[in-house]
């Protein structure tokens, strides 16, 4: 049952990038709020647009399939059900973006958060659950620093 953690977080990244796509064919940007507008772009780098430049997408493909496997064995021997749960949702997250890299060869980013000309790069629910997840095991990491 725990592992329905992995397809739910990929259903809900590909249906959101999927209904995003669509909603910017037909309506271009839409702003949300005045910090937080819904913007198509397409990340063909990691966190950040870093490695834009890459000659191949197979290369970061690779790289996060490997990380991913590693997670995955990770959390098969984890014992803390917390721990396992937070390694899933990265898991879940990485697929998410790993799918697009495969189907598209950029990943799709759509939320964008900004305030005047500042802008925080554009993300997706994917990035959410690898952030999610990463806050979550460094909030391990503090309780048991406290033990």
């Amino acid at each position: 049952m725990l592992y329905l953690i992995i397809p739910l977080i990929v259903l809900l990244d590909q249906v959101t990038k999927f209904g995003a796509t669509y909603l910017f064919s037909k309506y271009g940007d839409i702003d949300v709020l005045p910090i937080f507008t819904l913007t198509l772009t397409h990340n063909t780098g990691v966190s950040f647009s870093f490695f834009n430049n890459l000659p191949t997408p197979w290369i970061l493909i690779t790289l996060a399939l490997v990380i991913t496997g590693f997670l995955f064995y990770w959390q098969l021997k984890e014992k803390d059900l917390w721990n396992r749960v937070t390694l899933l949702i990265i898991i879940g997250g990485a697929l998410g973006n790993i799918i697009d890299r495969i189907r598209l060869g950029a990943v799709v980013d759509f939320l964008d958060v900004h305030w005047q000309e500042y802008h925080w790069p554009a993300f997706n629910v994917a990035d959410s659950a690898v952030c999610l997840g990463m806050l979550m095991m460094f909030t391990a990491l503090i309780r048991k620093e406290k033990k």
